[in-house]
């Protein structure tokens, strides 16, 4: 059908409307040729059947939670070939696409009744095409959508108590191919890299991972081949939860304990004079030259903090002689003791005296 919508936002079903309402994402077309749609999370088709049961009844757009699998593409009634016209919802029209803004039979419970319901269109949709081939001659090609969340942030602030490596500033590095985000941190010091991502391959989770998402083509983000993680969080947001994240607070991946990982956005700030230099890939701020080399003697700089800051800082490494000092807040750090969980207010200095560390 021309003019199908990648993604629409389904309101007003009246039993379970926490799973039934939500967004649905163009899957394909039926024999019909008209669209059909899965909800993002829930196994639940949005779809025409010209005769739901095979016996001569009126076309419907319907809304079904009963397949192991999708509606079928080449039958061309009765598409879940159960001889029944069971649905969650149902509208006899014979449009071409489900109508955005209309009255259907709804099943509440007991009974069916009438409801409005709409079908808004999902803006932030975006699309990637997947090209199978099933033997030496024939190829397959679909295109499917996916829903981009909106106002996703660039970089994410992440703290965790009982595995100090995923603590970090996140980047945010591509999209998964169901439309959520992924993140990579990199440790400046040691170089190992962590990332967090919508795994829909290992139990359909967010995890914390030593392996980013597989790009098996430049379209198509899937799941990695080890399904082995830091931290999990059953939760099919569209963005990381901010509860439910069980952690590896050991090496043995049997020892999940409720640790929980807390969010935020990077704390904002400017080097205003000196030598300090911010790191682009994680908005750290280091002495010149870390961590290849020693800070020189009497280094001085300034970094002036957001007026709105109310993120902590978060110390990677942290070694001075005992003349050289940081002050954040009015309070003096020197020595191995840096100014860990502290949130920074006004301007943070930095002046060194000896040749020493970093």
């Amino acid at each position: 059908a021309e003019g199908a919508l990648g993604a629409l936002f389904l309101d007003g079903a009246c039993v379970n409307p926490s799973q039934h309402n939500g967004r649905y994402e163009l899957q394909s077309y039926t024999a019909s040729s008209r669209p059909l749609y899965k909800h993002s999370t829930e196994t639940l088709y949005l779809y025409y059947d010209p005769d739901c049961d095979g016996k001569g009844s009126p076309g419907q757009w319907m809304l079904s939670g009963k397949f192991d699998t999708a509606p079928s593409t080449s039958l061309e009634q009765d598409l879940d070939n159960d001889g029944e016209c069971e649905s969650i919802m149902f509208i006899r029209t014979k449009t071409s696409l489900p109508p955005q803004n209309a009255t259907w039979s709804r099943y509440c419970g007991d009974a069916y009744s009438d409801g409005f319901v709409t079908l808004s269109p999902d803006e932030n949709a975006t699309t990637w095409t997947i090209t199978t081939t099933t033997s030496t001659t024939v190829t397959e090609t679909t295109t499917r959508t996916a829903t981009r969340a909106a106002n996703v942030s660039e970089c994410l602030v992440v703290r965790n108590g009982c595995l100090p490596l995923l603590s970090g500033v996140y980047q945010q590095r591509g999209w998964t191919r169901l439309g959520r985000p992924w993140y990579q941190y990199e440790n400046s010091i040691t170089s190992a890299a962590v990332y967090l991502w919508y795994d829909e391959q290992c139990g359909a989770a967010w995890y914390f991972k030593s392996t980013s998402p597989n790009d098996n083509s430049s379209n198509d983000l899937g799941g990695a081949d080890t399904c082995n993680f830091y931290s999990r969080a059953d939760s099919h947001e569209v963005l990381p939860p901010d509860s439910g994240w069980q952690t590896q607070c050991t090496d043995s991946q049997t020892g999940l304990a409720a640790h929980q990982v807390s969010f935020g956005a990077a704390v904002h700030w400017k080097v205003s004079s000196g030598l300090c230099e911010i790191l682009p890939e994680s908005q750290c701020i280091t002495t010149t030259g870390f961590p290849r080399s020693f800070y020189q003697s009497y280094e001085q700089c300034s970094i002036e903090v957001a007026e709105n800051n109310t993120m902590p800082i978060q110390v990677l490494a942290f070694k001075t002689g005992s003349e050289d000092k940081l002050m954040v807040n009015g309070q003096s750090y020197s020595g191995t003791h840096g100014p860990d969980d502290v949130v920074p207010q006004g301007i943070v200095e930095w002046s060194s005296v000896a040749q020493l560390q970093r």
